[in-house]
């Protein structure tokens, strides 16, 4: 952080997050206004709500206009910024942060005020997510076992496929749901889609509409699956069933408004558990990624449980810098911390999910990208996520090209523990299953 003495008299502070509130990271960059020498601060200007930015430092010129240095993820991206603004500029930015749904809108405003004074060439991976190349050979050979199949393939004007769900049933057959119906999500047109496989993705049943009880009018026109359980596979060491999720308490100046009266921003996140095989659930958690109230932004959040009895949970960060979000709780799932702090997983607001192998061995499958859905990854640690030392690409890029995105897998491990059986749509027209070959505790391979 700094602090400087301004033309006008006033102090100028920039830090990261709140004046009263120390991250567990270094992000949410905010400059802070202060008439009375220190005793008092304002709301704050926010700079660069990303994960990753640190070191500010600048002066103001003597035009008035402020400027301010700072690095941005400096192992992976290595960028270093300038950005610029006035004392006026601080009551202004009250249009920051407002809702939007625009992809295009939310890269504008990712941009807005910053420049970029440096780039490193050749920037240095973290340790943490470097591979390993130990497994390198036995990577090579798992993914000679791969298969994968295409379940459905849409075509216009009913092409949609989005929150691809594969599950086993308990007499051994697949079962893959899909958000479908035309050409784009959320439409009245969406309806839940399900197609069944009995011979381990090697064929499937034409895609038909699944009845989930809810009218197709009003509210519930258009409809999505966006979890499946099969019961005793959610369910943690001492039986009780632990489902992550989120859900969005609207900005601080609208909280005398009716909850669902308020602007769709300001994410929490938390699990539901049940004792008792779901008849009865308790809520815990209210998990932050950023301090600013407009932050709006998809969770898709997952969970692993370590030996220990510890939850992580993983978390979508949108917009925040491409990287993973995690929270940690020490006590089985009951309390959490009040700010997620960032893994050095890069994504670039992505779904992912996490699959228990035993022990301290967890898979991920992602997109290892800050900025694109590609390609579509298995990596694998073997020490409760401080290291994934196994990485493979399973897909390189969209059946459609680079351009193409690759989204939301989701799965199931074998009751034998040899393979990753999970779905993902490509591009949102086509379902495509992957099973993949899962590597032992140690590389049997060299």
């Amino acid at each position: 952080f700094f602090i400087r003495r301004l033309a006008s008299g006033k102090l100028i502070l920039v830090k990261n997050g709140p004046v009263n509130v120390r991250l567990p990271r270094r992000s949410n960059l905010k400059a802070f206004l202060s008439d009375d020498d220190g005793k008092t601060w304002g709301k704050g200007f926010l700079i660069d709500d990303r994960a990753e930015v640190s070191y500010p430092d600048g002066f103001q010129a003597p035009n008035g206009d402020i400027h301010i240095l700072y690095d941005w993820n400096r192992h992976a991206d290595a960028e270093i910024l300038h950005v610029k603004f006035t004392e006026a500029d601080i009551e202004k930015q009250a249009e920051i942060g407002k809702l939007t749904m625009d992809p295009e809108e939310i890269k504008r405003r990712a941009k807005v005020g910053k420049d970029l004074v440096n780039k490193a060439l050749a920037p240095r991976l973290p340790k943490s997510i470097r591979p390993d190349p130990t497994w390198a050979a036995q990577a090579f050979e798992d993914a000679k076992q791969d298969f994968k199949s295409i379940p459905y393939d849409g075509i216009t004007p009913n092409k949609m496929v989005c929150d691809t769900t594969l599950r086993e049933l308990p007499d051994g057959s697949w079962i893959l749901f899909i958000l479908a119906g035309g050409d784009t999500e959320p439409s009245p047109l969406n309806y839940t889609g399900v197609t069944r496989s009995h011979d381990l993705g090697k064929t499937w049943t034409p895609l038909e509409q699944f009845d989930v009880g809810f009218p197709r009018e009003g509210k519930t026109i258009g409809q999505g699956p966006t979890e499946l359980m099969i019961l005793g596979q959610r369910s943690t060491k001492d039986g009780r069933i632990m489902i992550p999720f989120q859900h969005y308490i609207g900005p601080d100046d609208e909280k005398d408004k009716a909850p669902l009266d308020r602007a769709f921003t300001n994410p929490r996140n938390g699990v539901l558990i049940s004792s008792n095989g779901g008849k009865t659930w308790s809520e815990h958690g209210n998990i932050r990624l950023t301090p600013n109230s407009r932050y709006f932004g998809w969770a898709e959040n997952d969970l692993f449980e370590h030996p220990d009895g510890r939850i992580t949970m993983v978390i979508r960060g949108d917009g925040l810098g491409g990287m993973l979000y995690k929270a940690e709780s020490k006590d089985g799932g009951k309390t959490w911390p009040e700010f997620a702090s960032t893994t050095q997983i890069p994504n670039p607001g992505s779904k992912t999910t996490l699959y228990n192998l035993g022990g301290d061995r967890v898979a991920i499958l992602h997109n290892p990208n800050s900025k694109h859905r590609s390609p579509m990854a298995l990596w694998i640690s073997f020490d409760g996520m401080k290291t994934w030392p196994y990485q493979r690409i399973l897909q390189q890029e969209s059946v459609d090209g680079p351009k193409g995105r690759m989204n939301y897998p989701d799965g199931f491990v074998s009751k034998d523990g040899q393979w990753l059986h999970f779905a993902f749509d490509d591009n949102r027209h086509r379902a495509v299953h992957y099973s993949a070959k899962l590597p032992p505790e140690k590389p049997s391979v060299k």
